[in-house]
């Protein structure tokens, strides 16, 4: 089983142009995945909303660190809330875990930033994210075969579960 961790912009900007229903449309894709049987282990989403601002990203850095997680927004509340230390340190510590999602079509696209340079190659428009779960999830893939090879375990596929937190 691949947990995978989502991360859903809740911040003032998304409510404008149809971005909620862009949103919408990639988590209702995410939770497809196993229907789909796009992956050969089953995966488990947890989702969680994040206000935009920096005191919101804090607890959802910790929650999701060095986990595979997607990043839904607009890329507004990321580059004027979140270009800071501890922001920076999560994007540079997470850059192999983490692909940004853009959604709208005024979605500023953050890896053209300085501040936001670690992000280069994980950041991918909504109509692409198909190409950031195999990437996700070949990544994982690999980590777990890492673990179970040096603990001897084996990997149990177990079914599809949605959490929402």
């Amino acid at each position: 089983m691949v947990d995978l961790y989502v991360v859903i912009d809740l911040s003032g900007s998304m409510n404008t142009m149809g971005k909620s229903v862009v949103a919408a449309s990639v988590l209702q894709a995410l939770s497809s995945l196993n229907d789909l049987h796009f992956h050969h282990d089953s995966i488990r989403l947890h989702k969680k909303g994040w206000d935009g601002g920096i005191e919101g990203f804090r607890p959802i850095a910790q929650w999701c660190a060095r986990k595979p997680t997607v990043l839904l927004t607009d890329g507004h509340a990321l580059y004027d809330n979140c270009r800071n230390r501890d922001c920076k340190a999560f994007f540079r510590d997470n850059s192999k875990n983490l692909f940004v999602v853009l959604c709208g079509a005024d979605a500023f696209d953050v890896s053209k930033s300085n501040e936001f340079k670690e992000l280069k190659g994980q950041v991918v428009w909504s109509d692409n994210i198909l190409y950031a779960m195999e990437q996700i999830l070949q990544l994982s893939q690999q980590e777990i075969q890492t673990e179970s090879d040096s603990e001897g375990n084996t990997i149990d596929e177990g079914s599809c579960e949605d959490s929402w937190e």
